[in-house]
């Protein structure tokens, strides 16, 4: 067997940087049931999480119907239409508001 030598002194350093992270309670991560979020709670969040959750409801949506691509010149109408169903059915879920607003027009 071939020992190898460790530098006590990167060893020593990497160990002080470690036991300088701040500690965490170890807390069970929250769970949200995506498919029961409403327009209403979107809307009352920050701008920031707002754009965050429509992009990852295209996504989740779109995943579920099977889709494979997103025609990025239709995602602005998409998500006015989504803004727009949202805005008069604030008890709805994101998930409906996202079905109705990629619904094929008949």
């Amino acid at each position: 067997m071939r020992h190898t030598s460790v530098p006590l002194a990167g060893l020593a350093a990497s160990l002080a940087l470690v036991a300088a992270l701040p500690a965490h309670a170890a807390e069970p991560p929250a769970k949200t049931d995506v498919t029961r979020t409403t327009c209403a709670d979107l809307g009352a969040d920050t701008v920031e999480n707002r754009a965050f959750a429509l992009m990852f409801y295209y996504g989740f949506v779109a995943g579920r119907s099977g889709a494979t691509q997103i025609e990025d010149a239709k995602v602005p109408g998409h998500l006015t239409a989504v803004r727009d169903y949202c805005n008069a059915n604030p008890k709805s879920t994101i998930v409906d508001a996202f079905v109705a607003a990629l619904k094929p027009a008949k």
